[in-house]
């Protein structure tokens, strides 16, 4: 299910499938949640799988000329709030 949040007046996109533990599949610069697609299809059979469109990206919104690591990392908190996610795995790029 691909779902957005507001952040900052913008919109994050995030998509989430299947259960157990969370895991929270962050892209590099330049990407999007798509890249994760050949490796999620395999962990959702196991954990519940949260890709994110960090701002700037994909098909979330823009915030400024610059998205510094606090407000890439505020607005993956704003997804895991949304979600009521207290615990999870983060894994990047």
């Amino acid at each position: 299910m691909t779902s957005k949040v507001k952040y900052k007046n913008i919109s994050i996109r995030y998509k989430v499938e299947g259960m157990g533990t969370v895991i929270v599949l962050l892209h590099g610069y330049l990407e999007s949640l798509d890249i994760w697609s050949s490796f999620s299809g395999e962990l959702v059979k196991k954990f519940r799988v949260i890709s994110i469109d960090l701002p700037g990206h994909g098909q979330s919104g823009i915030i400024s000329d610059t998205h510094t690591m606090e407000i890439l990392a505020e607005a993956v908190k704003s997804v895991l709030d949304e979600l009521d996610i207290k615990k999870c795995v983060l894994i990047g790029h």
